[in-house]
């Protein structure tokens, strides 16, 4: 009746135990027993990737002293700035609370304190660029008095 291509004379054998079941999550299928491999090849990757997470945790607590180095700069290129405009008169309070809190941080980043060095730096920076801003809108007293004209 047929081509023959498709037809058989033997029997057909029932499958065995472990071939029965649905696949799934929870089905008896798995003809080369990789279940397990899978597990151990998943929480091997969960252990790699742990392993990376932390390793790289560690690398950016170690970048303090980049960071610091960098936030010390501008602060020090700010409060030379302000020390162009001569702030150290015209914004004096801004100007030396600037210059004290360069000093403490480049002390804490000496002492590798580079969390408490780098928020110095910050506080050094703002307070330099404010007696930059005050600087630039004061006059000094003697050019405000040689511009007025004699009557």
């Amino acid at each position: 009746m047929g081509n023959g291509v498709f037809e058989s004379s033997a029997p057909v054998e029932k499958l065995p135990a472990q071939f029965e079941g649905g696949v799934g999550e929870d089905a008896a299928w798995d003809p080369f027993g990789l279940r397990g491999h899978w597990r151990r090849r998943r929480s091997a990757a969960a252990w790699v990737l742990g392993v990376l997470g932390y390793g790289t945790g560690l690398a950016l607590m170690g970048c303090g002293g980049p960071v610091y180095a960098i936030r010390a700069a501008h602060a020090a290129t700010e409060l030379a700035r302000a020390e162009q405009l001569d702030a150290a008169r015209r914004a004096p309070y801004e100007y030396y609370f600037a210059l004290e809190h360069l000093e403490k941080a480049r002390e804490e980043a000496a002492r590798a304190d580079y969390g408490d060095a780098i928020a110095l730096a910050g506080v050094a920076f703002d307070y330099a660029n404010r007696a930059l801003q005050v600087s630039q809108r004061v006059t000094p007293a003697n050019t405000a008095s040689a511009s007025v004209p004699s009557p």
